[in-house]
């Protein structure tokens, strides 16, 4: 896990009408902060005590250790992870393969490690069927009940097998994607790059964004009518 943690990058999936409120505000939310989410919404609430029945707010009390005192002893709203998985390097491999993460936003965001704190989950957290592991001191847990045991998928990563591609460690190794949760502040300064799936050029209401972005120093990447990545 450490060779895949160090061969491929930490994003998230976010459509981009909602980069254009990142942008706005310069920090990515929670869905305790949103009252959205492009999965599971537990609640459109976004003021005052989360709801005891939140499911994600038991399942990030329970995974992170935070407390069994779900009234009284939440975390200001803010202060709670936010959501998104390990992309392949390869931005036209990434792109270009179809992985469940997709359905959480059609531009591909990808952070610097060194700006952020973040811990991962072969799958899916919600359940809480994992225990998280940073990503620099990954532990065998974060794989829990991913053992061979259904037709050969949801078995850990050995030393055979091919991790140059996500791809390849999605098929051979986890259901979906695998996730990563962001603990801490996450602004636009962590942001490394981000990457558009449509012609920026031709398909140009978000081209002022993606300069706007640019000018901040942000790599900017897009697919061009011949489905080839090129850096604006």
């Amino acid at each position: 896990m450490r060779e895949i943690f160090a061969l491929h990058d930490y994003g998230m999936n976010v459509d981009d009408k909602i980069l254009l409120k990142i942008e706005k505000t310069g920090t990515f939310k929670n869905t305790f902060e949103t009252g959205t989410s492009k999965g599971w919404v537990g609640s459109t609430q976004t003021q005052g005590k989360i709801e005891e029945t939140h499911a994600r707010l038991s399942a990030s009390h329970k995974l992170f250790g935070i407390g069994d005192d779900l009234a009284n002893g939440q975390l200001a709203r803010h202060q709670y992870e936010k959501y998104g998985s390990l992309l392949d390097r390869d931005i036209a491999e990434s792109m270009n393969d179809h992985y469940a993460a997709k359905t959480y936003g059609n531009v591909e965001v990808r952070f610097k490690k060194d700006k952020v704190t973040c811990t991962w989950t072969a799958g899916d957290s919600l359940n809480c069927v994992y225990q998280p592991s940073l990503t620099t001191d990954p532990k065998a847990v974060s794989f829990d009940d991913m053992y061979d045991r259904a037709g050969g998928w949801r078995k850990p990563p050995i030393s055979t097998t091919e991790i140059d591609k996500m791809s390849k460690i999605l098929a051979n190794n986890v259901r979906g994607y695998l996730e990563l949760q962001y603990h801490g502040e996450l602004t636009l300064d962590c942001v490394e790059s981000v990457a558009f799936p449509y012609d920026l050029t031709q398909k140009t209401k978000y081209l002022p964004l993606a300069k706007r972005l640019k000018a901040r120093g942000i790599k900017v990447f897009y697919k061009d009518i011949n489905d080839a990545i090129v850096q604006l």
